[in-house]
């Protein structure tokens, strides 16, 4: 996909050339490579503005920023006002924006999240609905169980596995959507029905 689509609906200035295609996104500088966007997220702990050279050296070249970032000339940076944000549009254009074409349920709450997902699974497949879920025990569809670290992963995660979910045939999607998920933007953008 070219840079310039996967920037479609995001506010942004630049440096560079935005006519390049892209294979994918990356937001951890341990699994960056060439043909991808570097997209420095700041953490709790850990800025990616500051692993944007190692990036580099893998091959990256195209960088999202909030702030200028020192690269050789040869390196497109894209300045957004919010990364997280950013990630989450940049992740549903890069996989055909899967969650519009699920039937997606999002559970909040403190207690009982991962309960209700299954019961309401379990309702929705007795309706003729094939079912995928994402939360505390991973993503789960057809014979699929992927671990993951958080009950809401990031963006790119849910957008990657919502895509997965319908070429499995899934029509319907349940995911744990906790509220450090929503702070974090992880959920940014999705319409939950």
């Amino acid at each position: 996909m070219l840079l310039n689509e996967l920037l479609n609906g995001i506010e942004y200035t630049f440096t560079g050339n935005l006519n390049v295609e892209i294979e994918d996104i990356v937001y951890d500088s341990r699994i960056a490579r060439e043909n991808t966007v570097f997209i420095c997220i700041v953490g709790f702990q850990l800025d990616g503005h500051n692993y944007a050279a190692d990036a580099y050296a893998k091959g990256v070249r195209v960088f999202v920023a909030q702030r200028d970032i020192d690269l050789p000339d040869d390196a497109t940076v894209i300045i957004t006002a919010d990364n997280r944000k950013t990630l989450a549009l940049m992740s549903a254009n890069l996989f055909g924006h899967p969650a519009k074409e699920l039937f997606t349920v999002g559970i909040t709450g403190t207690k009982g999240k991962t309960s209700i997902s299954y019961m309401l699974k379990s309702v929705l497949e007795k309706a003729g609905e094939k079912v995928g879920i994402i939360g505390t025990t991973g993503i789960i569809y057809g014979d699929k169980v992927i671990k993951t670290n958080n009950s809401t992963p990031e963006s790119y995660i849910i957008h990657k596995y919502y895509r997965e979910m319908l070429n499995a045939g899934c029509t319907a999607a349940i995911i744990e959507a906790t509220s450090q998920g929503f702070m974090l933007d992880r959920t940014y953008g999705i319409e939950f029905d």
